[in-house]
């Protein structure tokens, strides 16, 4: 099995790292930074992430407790 090492925890990284390990590679990631300050840019954003959603059914795949009534605010 090959072994991927991703340097860094901010979203590019870790995206890249969720894709190597789908792909069936093994992942070790490594952060030189304190875990206060871990995350890149990431730790700006303040928990705001975008998704590419393009139908409210996909948003309840990711969000399977989202009501109705929050669905037709989409």
């Amino acid at each position: 099995m090959s072994k991927v090492f991703v340097i860094g925890t901010g979203n590019a990284a870790l995206l890249a790292a969720l894709s190597a390990h789908d792909a069936g590679t093994n992942v070790e990631i490594f952060e030189a930074s304190t875990e206060e300050k871990m995350g890149g840019n990431s730790r700006f954003t303040f928990a705001g992430f975008r998704f590419g959603i393009t139908t409210p059914s996909q948003i309840k795949e990711l969000i399977p407790s989202i009501t109705e009534a929050e669905l037709d605010l989409v």
